[in-house]
């Protein structure tokens, strides 16, 4: 039975512990994202999402997590991931339990990005950075189980991707961010939605 309390978080970890995630090889820069839980006042289990500024370079207007590329003063791909969230929302990595990683999936401009699990508890009002999204919202857990994604099919660089997509909120989760939800879904319960992690290449596990 799926818990969508706190003691979901248990769930989770459990979950995450024992799957060995999949990782790319290849010559690729590198960066991670943070799924950051938390729980709302009604001690229901959400999901932190961000959406990116109008002004942004790459992905403006976008449906993300908060996260982003390696910096050299980074130790591992767990830290870039909450350095970046607390840039990007505020979120102290004190505040934050790790419960696991994700595959590795590659980003349609050729960046393997690292998704990281984790619980926030005690968190103070979350702020989004002006200098890179516009606001942030959350989805609870309860959602992405119920609610199926609509799988499109696109063509990008010569190759067919099956595509997510979720409609909640007046926003549309769809590209490598619907990717990442539906592998956790996948990971977490078993639920076996289809997806793809990666273009055609080598990959080492």
């Amino acid at each position: 039975m799926i818990k969508f309390d706190k003691s979901g978080i248990d769930q989770i970890y459990g979950a995450l512990r024992t799957y060995k995630p999949l990782a790319i090889a290849g010559d690729y820069g590198d960066a991670a994202v943070l799924l950051p839980f938390i729980e709302n006042d009604q001690g229901e289990l959400e999901l932190v999402l961000t959406v990116r500024a109008a002004h942004m370079n790459s992905h403006a207007g976008e449906i993300a997590f908060p996260g982003g590329k390696v910096e050299d003063d980074d130790d591992s791909l767990i830290h870039t991931a909450l350095r970046e969230t607390h840039e990007e929302i505020g979120l102290a990595s004190k505040n934050v339990r790790i419960l696991g990683q994700l595959d590795q999936i590659i980003s349609k401009n050729g960046i393997r990005v690292q998704p990281v699990v984790a619980f926030a508890e005690q968190v103070a009002p979350l702020t989004a950075n002006p200098d890179e999204l516009s606001h942030i919202f959350t989805v609870p857990l309860s959602y992405f189980i119920s609610e199926k994604p609509v799988i499109q099919t696109y063509e990008f660089k010569g190759f067919s991707w099956k595509m997510p997509e979720y409609h909640v909120q007046n926003h549309r989760i769809w590209g490598l961010t619907a990717m990442i939800i539906v592998n956790f879904l996948n990971i977490a319960y078993k639920m076996k939605m289809p997806h793809d992690k990666r273009p055609p290449g080598p990959t080492q596990s």
